[in-house]
């Protein structure tokens, strides 16, 4: 899997693109770099483009990263609008794993704008 983080300062959000093939370790280690983002900036919106991302693992392979997430202190709080390419069972799944482990702010979408306006509100 391949990654940018990027910071926009001036409506402070934190923008992230992923793309090619996601196992568990891989997103452990993208959501370790992307805490570091947090922790430097102090920001708390972040859009994730994951429309190009490929899970490499039955979903439930995934279930146990909302638990590591909170192990790491990764906030609970931080709003995440995630766009995927389409409405794919496999990230709704994902989704509620997020959901279930403490995690609130994160929302699916498949269109930028809407994303926007929803992490901007």
């Amino acid at each position: 899997m391949s990654y940018s983080i990027d910071l926009d300062k001036e409506r402070s959000f934190i923008s992230v693109k992923l793309w090619g093939d996601l196992s568990p370790e891989s997103a452990l280690e993208h959501f370790g770099r992307l805490l570091e983002k947090i922790k430097d900036s102090n920001v708390a919106r972040v859009i994730t483009d994951a429309s190009n991302l490929v899970l490499t693992n039955p979903i439930e392979d995934y279930q146990f990263i909302a638990q590591k997430l909170r192990e790491m202190d990764f906030p609970t709080e931080l709003k995440r609008a995630i766009l995927i390419a389409e409405d794919t069972p496999a990230f709704k799944t994902w989704e509620n794993f997020m959901f279930k482990g403490g995690y609130h702010r994160v929302k699916l979408f498949w269109q930028e704008e809407m994303a926007m306006e929803w992490l901007l509100a």
